[in-house]
């Protein structure tokens, strides 16, 4: 074993970042002696870090940097450049002086998927979920697969680890390595086979048009051996498109209709347990049943179950039962008020397609609760000028919405950014339901404290921390409606 002083050392810039805290955790758990850097830290990942035993630094500085320190690994972020930030432009002095390498995290994945059977999870929705939901019944069959997934799942002790299996399941983010590399991150993967969970147009502040989106999703495609397999959602956006640049085998898979190769039927929510029947060319694989809500969980489901049995890496029981003990990720429609006779849910409702599958899942599981859709337009996707076709109608299952004040951006041109007023109205043009503003998180629990009643649910909505509103909704909820 290497001595202290003898030990590769990594420092991470931006190291709360959800995929640089899990590539960190896996450097490591592989030798190095790791610390890193951010400008915020707050939870999910400030608490994996802590649990972890990695280290944080606040805010960026360039004394963050150890003296003695062989890699530098900077995030992708509008704040990570040398011309902007002292500590990136300081990690940018010490390569030109030659005492010290510096690489995106998809470079280090690289390095590191080099000699595995790789699975990379790719799509615009889903990932995260089906990414953990491979990990998950691979590693309770026995298997011990390596995993790296960009968001904190539950009932695992890491969000990455490096396993003596032959898998390694891979979350595959379309987004640019870096800010000196345009690349896409997945196309970093080694990728042997890929589950493909759609190509909808998204990341409006990187990829300008729709075409260019796409176009990185074929190159992914392309990369795939003749030996590998692609598993392509048919219902996905663009995936036929996508698809056809495949030189490999191409299974399909639907929740929705029959026409896939992988189908589902006989969907319910029965007994606290979502339930579906997989079929493989029309005949019946197994029975499912699973704790996550709503169709696209159904569809997240069935596509993990098809690349694992088309590869032949689980037998049909093993899938069935690892997955119905599969307990969810953090954020993603994640109970915050358990006991509590009003419901509040988190999720990461980042773009169009999340968001309504949020709601549809929801008013699935609470079809007469009036649901109160707590939003935050957080992303660049949500703010952009490309987004005012999103919101006419994308609350149709909610009885109310409360529309939480945006953050400011860096990276987006004043002219292609929607007002607060803007999307306020957009809301209003195309969903009947009241709407109503709050600026912090004590107007929001204004709003919601004479509303609430037992039944009632509340869905909160954001990539970000809505200036824990989350947090304070959660306890008003526990203390008016828990208990007898």
């Amino acid at each position: 074993m290497e001595s202290p002083a003898s030990k590769r050392r990594a420092h991470f810039i931006g190291i709360c970042g959800a995929g640089m805290s899990a590539v960190a955790n896996l450097m490591r758990d592989s030798g190095w002696d790791v610390t890193g850097s951010d400008e915020g830290y707050y939870p999910p990942i400030s608490d994996f870090l802590d649990r972890e035993g990695l280290p944080c630094l606040t805010p960026h500085s360039a004394t963050n940097i150890p003296k003695q320190v062989d890699l530098i690994v900077i995030g992708k972020h509008a704040k990570l450049t040398p011309e902007t930030n002292d500590e990136v432009k300081e990690a940018f002095e010490r390569r030109a002086l030659g005492e010290t390498e510096i690489k995106s995290f998809p470079e280090v994945l690289q390095s590191l998927t080099n000699t595995t059977r790789n699975i990379v999870v790719a799509g615009s929705y889903g990932k995260s979920t089906a990414t953990a939901l491979l990990a998950w019944m691979l590693r309770e069959s026995g298997k011990d697969p390596s995993y790296f997934i960009g968001a904190v799942p539950l009932g695992f002790s890491s969000t990455a680890h490096i396993g003596a299996g032959a898998y390694f399941v891979l979350e595959g983010d379309e987004y640019p390595a870096s800010n000196w590399d345009a690349r896409s991150k997945f196309l970093f993967y080694n990728a042997r086979a890929v589950l493909l969970t759609s190509g909808e147009y998204d990341h409006f502040n990187v990829f300008k048009t729709e075409q260019q989106y796409v176009d990185c999703y074929k190159q992914l495609v392309r990369e795939i051996p003749e030996s590998g397999l692609l598993v392509a959602c048919a219902d996905g956006k663009n995936v036929p498109e996508i698809s056809a640049e495949a030189r490999c085998r191409v299974v399909t898979y639907s929740a929705k209709s029959s026409d896939a190769n992988w189908t589902a039927c006989d969907r319910r929510f029965q007994g606290g347990k979502t339930k579906f029947t997989a079929l493989s060319n029309g005949n019946p694989v197994s029975d499912f049943e699973m704790s996550l809500l709503g169709e696209h969980n159904v569809e997240n489901a069935l596509g993990a179950a098809a690349i694992l049995l088309e590869l032949a890496a689980l037998a049909s029981e093993e899938a069935r039962k690892s997955l119905a003990t599969f307990p969810g990720l953090r954020r993603r429609l994640e109970s915050k008020a358990s006991g509590a006779s009003v419901t509040v849910y988190e999720d990461l409702s980042s773009s169009f397609p999340k968001a309504t599958a949020c709601l549809r899942a929801v008013r699935e599981r609470h079809p007469k609760a009036e649901v109160t859709a707590v939003f935050q337009p957080h992303t660049f996707s949500f703010r952009s000028r490309k987004a005012l076709e999103w919101y006419p109608g994308m609350f149709r299952e909610a009885n109310r919405v409360i529309v939480f004040s945006p953050p400011k951006l860096q990276g987006l041109a004043s002219s292609e950014e929607l007002s607060h007023d803007e999307i306020l109205n957009a809301i209003l043009s195309g969903n009947s339901c009241p709407v109503e503003l709050a600026a912090s998180s004590e107007d929001v629990v204004e709003l919601l404290k004479p509303t609430l009643w037992p039944g009632d649910v509340v869905v909160l909505m954001t990539s970000g921390g809505m200036g824990g509103t989350i947090e304070a909704v959660a306890k008003i909820v526990k203390e008016r409606f828990t208990g007898p």
